[in-house]
């Protein structure tokens, strides 16, 4: 394919201009690139982080406001969060060796990640931003919505569907796929509280 011509770097790509969000009355408006903005500015790692792996997630919040430009930024955006979270949970858990899938399942063992660290899934299904993207987000919508009413039984469905969501997605993007998705604010947003819950306030290296 051709490059994007220099005289529309700056354009939208095509893709963005038929996503409409509805605001807090119900009025409707044509996503705009401060709405990206925005949502991606509220996605953030806290300074208990080490400050190498802000720095790391940093790459996907601004893949996720270039994808505004270039809409397969978005895929990019998700692979560089499952590699950002890879790398946290190699750090906290001191375990450089570790599959994912097993990292991810000793975080949950140890009670580093927990269903009740994730309020970007509590949002999920009234985010105004959060468009269509992996089909597992919509499960784990229904799962948090199910716990946020009290029903703790779906607390631990909820864990088991992420630990094993989160590598075979990230399998998917590392190693190629034709499919395009629009879940990168899911993808970076829930990768974020995944991360934040490592490393609380008050967290200290050893």
């Amino acid at each position: 394919m051709d490059l994007k011509p220099i005289g529309k770097m700056v354009d939208p790509d095509p893709i963005q201009e038929g996503i409409v969000l509805l605001d807090e009355s119900g009025a409707a408006h044509s996503l705009t690139l401060e709405d990206v903005y925005r949502y991606t500015a509220s996605i953030k790692l806290r300074r208990s982080v080490p400050v190498h792996l802000r720095q790391h997630f940093q790459v996907a919040r601004n893949l996720l406001i270039y994808s505004w430009f270039e809409f397969s930024f978005v895929m990019s955006a998700q692979l560089h969060a499952y590699i950002t979270t890879e790398m946290a949970l190699r750090l906290r858990l001191e375990s450089p060796r570790v599959p994912l899938r097993r990292l991810l399942s000793e975080a949950v063992r140890r009670g580093l990640v927990a269903a009740d660290g994730f309020p970007s899934l509590a949002g999920l299904a009234t985010a105004r931003i959060t468009k269509a993207g992996p089909e597992v987000w919509d499960a784990l919508g229904a799962l948090m919505a199910a716990y946020a009413d009290g029903e703790e039984e779906y607390a631990s469905a909820l864990v088991e569907v992420l630990v094993n969501a989160i590598p075979d997605l990230r399998n998917e993007l590392a190693h190629g796929s034709t499919e395009m998705n629009d879940g990168g604010f899911q993808t970076v947003a829930v990768c974020c509280d995944l991360i934040n819950q490592l490393f609380p306030e008050g967290w200290k290296a050893k």
